[in-house]
């Protein structure tokens, strides 16, 4: 079963939007979690123990690697009435 995801949530006239899991981009079968958008707005992190290029298996009660994207990631899954 999976611990953690992402997901995100906007707000509209003070409140808060239904949260939404932001997809297999981001979300995989490990624990995914702590993501925060660069300063700037460019760049999307967060940290994951998926399997990838440095782990060849899931990182079980590891803390995982930092994983980065470009931040137009948000902006594409965006309800078509936010954007």
């Amino acid at each position: 079963m999976k611990e953690k995801y992402i997901v995100r949530s906007v707000m509209i006239d003070g409140s808060w939007t239904q949260s939404k899991n932001m997809g297999p981009r981001i979300n995989s079968d490990g624990r995914d979690r702590f993501a925060s958008v660069s300063s700037d707005g460019k760049y999307f992190f967060f940290n994951s123990s998926r399997v990838s290029a440095l782990n060849t298996k899931l990182i079980h009660g590891g803390s995982g690697n930092i994983n980065w994207m470009d931040a137009k990631i948000i902006e594409e899954l965006k309800p078509y009435k936010l954007k």
